[in-house]
């Protein structure tokens, strides 16, 4: 798939002030970007509402990585990496038959930029990868910031979480970057976005580094921060820094806690602090613990959570 990109700026360097160029693209076909505003940037990627060009009123989302192909550098390559790895992970979503779990993916390729006018010495054949997917309606932040929702509402749409990620789990996909605007609504249809810090549970290939911060902050599990912040060059110290489906447990547990509040569980939590004992003793405390081996698993969350979701008529 093709898309149009005209007098778009796009960052190419790591400095947001520096290497800025135009983009000037004659392959386009099928789709138009918006080039007024980028629906979303992170640190690896750049967001776009696009349009078919016969039909101007279905908007999708493309999604294209700021790195680019020609780039060398270790940096570069194993952020393309992990660009690449969501795309296979939301392939292989989709061709499981579980579309309503995660956003669905349209169609991926590399979008190719011809010498540009501006910066012609800085245009010589790059290309980035990109993926078009499905355009929601909403996030989990904005939805829950623009209503009120009661009590049974917010504990079947924990359930309904619950269940996207085991069945993300089944897959042998771990999300890692479990937040609010990771979330997204199409139609009453909630899916798991973002796959851009996945990674697979018998994966060969490493691209985490070091001491890398792997998640959002204020929604990091324990091994998580340790990865990113412990000692782990003294032989002495031997922190957990191993993120797997229980640092999943760990982040949904924080989310479950901020749909029912509205805040951010951290540090000594006791059960007045939510003043529900069932959902504190049975739901909450088992997910955060520190320890992964004290932390519940999916199903024995599923079995606590049904009679709470009874007693609420839901």
């Amino acid at each position: 798939m093709y898309f149009k990109v005209s007098e778009k700026r796009i960052i190419l360097s790591h400095d947001p002030l520096k290497n800025i160029v135009q983009i000037n693209s004659m392959d386009w076909q099928l789709l138009q970007l918006d080039t007024v505003t980028i629906a979303g940037r992170g640190s690896n990627s750049f967001i776009f509402e696009a349009y078919p060009l016969d039909d101007k009123e279905q908007k999708t989302i493309v999604k294209i990585c700021r790195y680019y192909n020609e780039d060398s550098s270790n940096h570069a390559k194993q952020r393309i990496a992990r660009f690449k790895r969501e795309i296979t992970a939301l392939e292989l979503v989709k061709g499981s038959g579980h579309k309503d779990i995660a956003v669905d993916i349209i169609s991926h390729g590399i979008f190719k930029i011809k010498p540009g006018t501006e910066y012609p010495s800085q245009l010589k054949q790059y290309s980035f990868h990109y993926y078009v997917m499905e355009r929601a309606d909403s996030d989990l932040d904005y939805f829950l910031s623009d209503r009120a929702i009661v009590e049974q509402q917010k504990l079947l749409l924990c359930a309904s979480l619950l269940q996207s990620l085991k069945k993300l789990h089944s897959l042998g996909i771990y999300h890692r970057d479990i937040k609010p605007s990771n979330i997204l609504v199409f139609g009453r249809q909630w899916k798991l976005a973002d796959l851009g810090l996945a990674s697979f549970r018998n994966e060969d290939l490493e691209i985490d580094l070091p001491n890398e911060k792997i998640g959002p902050i204020g929604w990091l599990s324990p091994e998580a921060v340790n990865k990113g912040c412990s000692n782990q060059l003294h032989p002495a110290f031997n922190a957990d820094t191993d993120i797997t489906d229980a640092s999943d447990i760990f982040q949904l547990g924080k989310l479950f806690w901020y749909i029912m509040y509205g805040s951010v569980p951290t540090g000594q939590m006791e059960v007045s602090d939510c003043g529900m004992a069932d959902l504190f003793n049975k739901i909450f405390s088992p997910m955060l613990q520190y320890s992964k081996r004290r932390r519940a698993i999916i199903s024995t969350i599923e079995s606590a959570l049904h009679p709470i979701l009874h007693g609420y008529g839901a």
